[in-house]
């Protein structure tokens, strides 16, 4: 790796006072838990940090360019993670490679998936006394039977995501894979353009993959305008989350504020 290569990645005046905070050396002592492929992380002082997994793989090279993609990481997770790429917290040579080096050793929708299963099918710990209604119902029958009938969804955030949705699919625990149309449109570059054609492209590449497949198609969005619920379920989409908890509250407080107005002005 040349100077130059690092200098334009990393873009710190002062990257030789660098110091790690406390949060990325949370994150360095997790690298090495990765199986598949490798993992380079770049400090901005120009520390480097290999982890190589046991088995061949893609390999990931990450450029620190704010500490605090550590702590967006940690705290936000995948979302976190794609947030702080787009504030400029980090870069990549090759942010394909990255991304599929890290669905390939998160192995995360198994994990997920068996995380909400009891043995022997998942590794869901016990203690479900909500679920029974704190012993109204028995543990025993929910065990066998009330834990398996939870409806269990993915949401769809990236085009990595979509790269390897037929392999996900496959899963038999999963249910519903669910759009997050703009952070889908964020992960090609395209914040927010949801209905340009790219991101169309990927959704509707997405939703053969899942009639295919037969898994119900979900979105998750904040509008409550007709002609967007009608876009989505033209698209094929049969579960659509509309609107917002706010949303809905302003409207209830329009129509309220309105009658008012209207009782109002008719006593004069």
């Amino acid at each position: 790796m040349t100077e130059q290569t690092e200098s334009q990645y990393l873009g710190l005046a002062d990257a030789a006072d660098y110091r790690p905070s406390r949060l990325m050396g949370v994150l360095l002592a997790m690298a090495p838990n990765i199986r598949v492929g490798a993992l380079t992380i770049v400090l901005p002082n120009g520390a480097s940090h290999r982890f190589d997994g046991a088995e061949p793989g893609p390999h990931g090279v990450l450029y620190v360019r704010n500490d605090r993609m550590a702590a967006r990481m940690l705290s936000g997770g995948k979302l976190g993670f794609c947030e702080s790429y787009l504030d400029g917290d980090w870069s990549s040579p090759d942010t394909m490679a990255l991304f599929e080096m890290a669905l390939r050793n998160e192995a995360e929708l198994d994990r997920a998936m068996k995380s909400t299963l009891y043995p022997p099918h998942g590794t869901r710990g016990f203690g479900p006394m909500r679920a029974v209604r704190y012993g109204l119902d028995d543990a025993d029958a929910y065990i066998a039977k009330g834990s398996l009938d939870m409806v269990r969804c993915v949401q769809i955030e990236s085009f990595v995501a979509v790269e390897n949705l037929a392999e996900m699919a496959k899963n038999p625990w999963v249910d519903c894979f669910i759009f997050g149309p703009c952070d889908l449109s964020g992960s090609i570059g395209e914040l927010n353009k949801v209905f340009e054609p790219h991101t169309c492209a990927l959704i509707d590449r997405a939703v053969a993959i899942l009639r295919a497949a037969g898994k119900s198609i979900g979105v998750s969005t904040g509008s409550d305008d007709p002609k967007v619920l009608r876009y989505w379920h033209d698209k094929g989409v049969n579960v659509i989350s509309a609107g917002t908890d706010y949303l809905h509250i302003l409207s209830g407080a329009r129509k309220v504020r309105e009658n008012l107005r209207q009782i109002q002005s008719s006593k004069l």
